[in-house]
């Protein structure tokens, strides 16, 4: 049976991360979402890591239950798709991604979900010599 989990290591929280991922990251988008991300080979870890992190600009939806709500959706369903995705015993690499909520209003989460689906399906064709 598959674990949905999306436990505290696999969280992006890191201000250099996330700075790194900017500067050198690589960018997809897909309506509603926009992605960053950053392979980078897994030699010093002996664990593959996918770390997960989201953003919705507060520019857009002043009301912090807004913002918060469009953040759940999106971590749901990240957590349900991950696994079938990102398998955590077939990656040879870390992955970092950064999830951009960039529409004017909040979407359903079956939208959410189809745009994050797109958007792991770019990546399974990444590998980490791409760099």
């Amino acid at each position: 049976m598959k674990r949905y989990t999306l436990g505290k290591e696999q969280k992006l929280k890191s201000p250099e991360a996330i700075s790194e991922l900017f500067r050198g990251g690589h960018s997809l988008y897909k309506y509603p979402l926009k992605l960053k991300w950053s392979l980078t080979d897994n030699q010093e870890k002996t664990t593959p890591q996918s770390k997960f992190g989201v953003t919705v600009p507060k520019r857009r939806f002043k009301s912090a239950v807004k913002r918060n709500r469009i953040k759940r959706l999106i971590r749901e369903a990240y957590r349900l798709n991950r696994p079938e995705y990102i398998p955590n015993d077939k990656l040879n690499c870390s992955i970092q991604l950064l999830f951009m909520y960039i529409a004017d209003q909040e979407e359903s989460l079956e939208t959410i979900t189809k745009s994050i689906q797109w958007h792991l399906q770019q990546l399974q064709t990444k590998s980490c010599n791409e760099e």
